[in-house]
């Protein structure tokens, strides 16, 4: 049996520029799940990178949220972030760690946002495009029914989501955010979903980050 090794990944998400009042624990891996800005604006997105580039974590996954407008078309927005590596519906191998991010969550009618995911076919052919047994999903929203529970008593998550994370994708781990009031984790069959919203309801960044332990083949000498 090949030995192997601890990768520590650090997951936060729903900063809404107020990343400065966080406590960043250090990492190999850090996953910030969408919503690091408030109107995603240059000036934020900008302050949000400069940010980034003072943490120690070897590597910075990061994807963008309903609050990222800018970053919700073909512009320079994306140019912006430096100091990570930046997924729209890709797959990155990290370390021998395979991470699929997308910044999609369930459409909210009514409201100007960006990333929507309209239920259905559009829906299904954001989330196919993530690969089988990836190790790692990161989605700005959650799956309906898991850590999706609003404040007025609404399941928030994505249906088409959950059906291809339980029958297809079957990710180690699901990271992601957008419902600030259901922060925390969860296992449910092979998967560790980890809604990592750092935000409270009150917008205020004191929800620690989530922290775990994958294993991964050691490289050879």
């Amino acid at each position: 049996m090949a030995p192997s090794r601890e990768l520590r990944i650090v997951c936060i998400s729903d900063t809404h520029s107020r990343h400065g009042d966080l406590v960043v624990p250090d990492g190999d891996i850090l996953i910030h799940a969408g919503d690091f800005t408030k109107r995603g604006l240059h000036t934020e997105i900008k302050a949000f990178d400069e940010w980034l580039g003072t943490l120690p974590h070897r590597h910075k996954i990061v994807i963008a949220g309903n609050h990222e407008l800018s970053l919700d078309a073909a512009c320079v927005s994306k140019q912006l972030l430096r100091h990570c590596t930046y997924l729209e519906n890709q797959v990155v191998e990290v370390e021998g760690i395979r991470i699929f991010g997308s910044p999609y969550s369930t459409l909210n009618p009514g409201c100007i946002m960006a990333f929507q995911a309209f239920p259905g076919s559009h829906a299904q052919s954001i989330w196919g495009q993530a690969p089988a047994h990836v190790d790692i999903l990161v989605t700005h929203g959650p799956p309906l029914g898991i850590r999706d529970l609003s404040v007025r008593g609404q399941l928030c998550g994505d249906e088409d989501l959950l059906h291809d994370v339980q029958t297809r994708i079957q990710p180690k781990y699901h990271v992601f955010g957008h419902i600030h009031e259901c922060y925390g984790s969860e296992i449910l069959g092979p998967t560790t979903f980890i809604n990592a919203a750092s935000s409270t309801m009150l917008r205020q960044c004191t929800n620690a980050p989530i922290v775990f332990d994958i294993s991964v083949a050691s490289k050879d000498n």
